[in-house]
């Protein structure tokens, strides 16, 4: 899964559905909280809310968790 979602990366930034595909911020979204939800340390990314799909950081700080 992780290999699918780096092949859809553009090399200008963002994520597409597809490989070749224009990104777009939906995708863009899903395909850092996918990578983020595999907790894949070469990304060093925050970890997600699979609920909220924001950093639980981010939720914190609201004081939602």
């Amino acid at each position: 899964m992780v290999n699918f979602i780096m092949v859809c990366q553009d090399e200008d930034g963002g994520f597409a559905d597809r490989p070749g595909d224009e990104p777009d911020p939906y995708h863009t979204l899903f395909g850092l909280a996918g990578l983020s939800l595999f907790r894949h340390k070469k990304y060093c990314l925050n970890e997600i809310d699979a609920v909220f799909c924001m950093t639980k950081r981010s939720l914190r700080s609201l004081s939602y968790t």
